[in-house]
């Protein structure tokens, strides 16, 4: 905030300038697990909806994904909720540069490509 004053005909104006600064957003990568427990689940419908969250995704395991998105992890939560059930379970987590595994060169390719 900047405070700024005047004089106008003996009388002193003062006014503020808010300067507000739009939230830079930059891309993340997170890995989303899940376990859907209830039988005759739509998976197609929580494929669709990961998807939508993203602008890269890496699917590596049945219930393990890689995306990259600007979104926060209670955006990307609350962009999954509606497809699931309650008795589901979902897990969320940045990625970061630290990380082991064994997967194929593909996912590691991705993985490095993006982190």
């Amino acid at each position: 905030i900047t405070r700024n004053h005047r004089h106008i005909e003996s009388v002193t104006v003062v006014w503020y300038n808010t300067v507000i600064m739009k939230e830079r957003r930059v891309l993340m990568v997170y890995l989303i697990t899940y376990d859907l427990n209830k039988e005759g689940q739509d998976y197609e419908a929580l494929y669709k909806a990961i998807k939508s969250c993203c602008s890269s995704w890496c699917r590596f395991m049945k219930s393990a994904w890689f995306i990259e998105t600007t979104s926060s992890e209670d955006e990307i939560r609350d962009c999954l909720l509606p497809v699931m059930d309650k008795n589901d379970l979902l897990f969320i987590t940045k990625v970061s540069k630290q990380y082991k595994g064994w997967l194929t060169d593909d996912v590691w390719n991705w993985l490095k490509d993006r982190v």
